[in-house]
């Protein structure tokens, strides 16, 4: 599967509140590291103390990677604290937004993505979260804070057309990227979320549209047919890695088995076509998908057995790749005509190709 759809589960960062991670986490991205020299005045006339207690104390935690250390004791108390962050310390988190250290500003978006809930369909908080993502520089806070965009209910708070126009546009790639890792999943029943993030696909930032095509995995489940329609319309997207993730989750869905002969046909063309059109392992394994589907049939079985044979058939090709395409040629015909082909490969002087094959006919 593709470097993504092989972690799809949401990784929990911590325990406090049970933190809602996006499918990809914060990227790398460089920021400052250390305490500052002196602590700033409080976020708000009205803060809990408490809570920026807390927070300044983990101000002191170095920044890395797009994220404060984990290691860090100070850290991992905020991370895990749940006493005090219900409903009503929303307002001092999202305040934290506005903070000239971006360290609190990292630390106010981590705490409302793990554990806020009002500012999701409140206008007048949702607005203030939008806000500050619009005026974020930061690459420490970028893709946490966009994320958090992400989070809010476009319906309910007003807020599409501000939030469309930092899909599209924004100073900060990262803020783009943490909003399309959120945005469908939590707005499954917005048309507008829906076009918007199938027309970010395209953008000319390749990290930008392959989170946009990524997001459909989760948050175009409710939308199965055009979700299938959004796959199938890039298995042939001149950006290799969009094509592969495309194919194969197509074939992976099991809602896409109407698109199935269109889909072989590519995965046909590209193999006619040669090395340069089968970059990634992704493109085998969709094959593989589709026999793994009940629902598909004997003939698209039959084809996708035959990419598979093709593939490991090419020498000019890594090992790696002629590896799943053996395993290809075992789900799609499992029979003496399938094994007697893989056992070609025992002895392939590509040794990792040969234990590969010896792996499958014992059953491994």
């Amino acid at each position: 599967m593709s470097r993504r759809f092989a972690a799809l589960a949401l990784v929990t960062l911590g325990a406090g509140c049970g933190h809602r991670a996006g499918g990809e986490g914060a990227p790398a991205a460089s920021s400052s590291s250390g305490a500052s020299a002196s602590p700033p005045p409080p976020t708000t006339a009205t803060a809990d103390p408490a809570i920026e207690a807390l927070a300044r104390a983990a101000v002191g935690c170095a920044a890395y990677d797009g994220a404060l250390d984990s290691s860090c004791p100070a850290m991992r108390a905020w991370s895990e604290a749940k006493e005090g962050f219900d409903g009503k310390a929303e307002g001092t988190l999202v305040a934290m937004l506005a903070d000239g250290d971006e360290k609190m500003r990292y630390l106010g978006a981590y705490k409302l993505k793990q554990c806020g809930a009002a500012f999701v369909g409140d206008p007048a908080l949702a607005a203030r979260v939008v806000a500050a993502a619009e005026k974020e520089q930061s690459p420490l806070v970028a893709f946490e804070l966009g994320s958090v965009v992400g989070h809010v209910r476009v319906s309910a708070t007003g807020t599409f057309d501000r939030i469309a126009a930092m899909v599209k546009k924004h100073a900060v790639r990262n803020v783009r990227r943490g909003i399309l890792d959120e945005l469908l999943l939590n707005n499954q029943d917005s048309a507008p979320v829906y076009d918007l993030v199938r027309g970010a696909i395209a953008d000319p930032d390749p990290a930008v549209a392959s989170l946009a095509l990524h997001s459909f995995w989760m948050g175009g489940s409710r939308h199965p047919e055009e979700t299938c329609q959004v796959y199938a319309d890039n298995e042939d997207n001149h950006d290799e890695e969009l094509a592969a993730e495309a194919a194969n989750a197509l074939s992976w869905s099991g809602h896409c088995a109407s698109r199935y002969d269109a889909l072989l046909a590519s995965l046909e063309r590209r193999v006619k076509t040669g090395v340069s059109a089968l970059t990634s392992p992704s493109f085998v394994s969709a094959a593989r998908h589709v026999c793994e589907d009940a629902k598909a049939t004997d003939a698209q079985r039959r084809r996708a057995a035959q990419i598979g044979r093709q593939v490991a058939r090419k020498k000019e090709l890594a090992g790696f790749l002629r590896s799943g395409a053996l395993d290809t040629v075992l789900r799609c015909d499992g029979g003496a005509g399938g094994r007697a082909f893989i056992g070609r490969f025992k002895a392939d002087p590509d040794k990792a190709l040969a234990d590969k094959a010896r792996e499958l006919l014992a059953g491994k």
